[in-house]
């Protein structure tokens, strides 16, 4: 009997069979050959997220990746927390398509938002005032982060692109910020 210790991290594994030792060599050679390789982690962690919104699972991630499907969650929910940490995008930028996430809000505002639906501004401005307030209450019960929204609604009635865009939707007939 041949006992193989591989140290993998700070896991060791230790495989006591002949045959064992050759499937977990076969098997590193095979996820080496045919995953990408990347040039930094960014571009691995964008590779994940980019599968993940293909509707790829995880075992379909990790099998392509050459990685378990526990190490392809972490890699997502790490891409995940980094690309909400971006910088919130100034009002004088803000347009109907800014993503909630970029909004100048609180962390706990923004993910009730994108837990009443809300994915950009322009859905949150469609739908008016009112029915916003209603819809996030209803979910959140949150009235410090509804001031919030309610000062940026505000603020955009003065100025930037998604309150010239929310103008001109309204000159047109559509529904505006009342």
């Amino acid at each position: 009997m041949v006992v193989l210790e591989k140290s993998f991290g700070q896991r060791k594994t230790v495989i006591h069979h002949p045959q064992q030792i050759s499937i977990v060599r076969s098997w590193k050679e095979e996820a080496s050959m045919s995953a990408p390789t990347f040039s930094s982690p960014a571009a691995r962690r964008d590779y994940v997220l980019q599968l993940r919104g293909e509707g790829v699972t995880f075992k379909g991630i990790a099998e392509r990746l050459g990685i378990s499907p526990s190490r392809a969650r972490e890699l997502y929910l790490k891409a995940e927390r980094i690309r909400l940490k971006m910088p919130p995008l100034p009002i004088a930028e803000l347009g109907m398509t800014s993503p909630v996430s970029r909004l100048p809000l609180k962390c706990r505002t923004i993910n009730n938002l994108r837990c009443a639906r809300f994915a950009t501004l322009g859905q949150i401005l469609a739908i008016g005032r009112a029915e916003m307030i209603h819809r996030y209450m209803d979910l959140s019960g949150d009235r410090a982060g509804l001031d919030e929204i309610l000062a940026l609604l505000d603020n955009l009635q003065g100025g930037g692109k998604a309150a010239a865009d929310v103008k001109s939707n309204a000159a047109e007939g559509g529904s505006a910020v009342s």
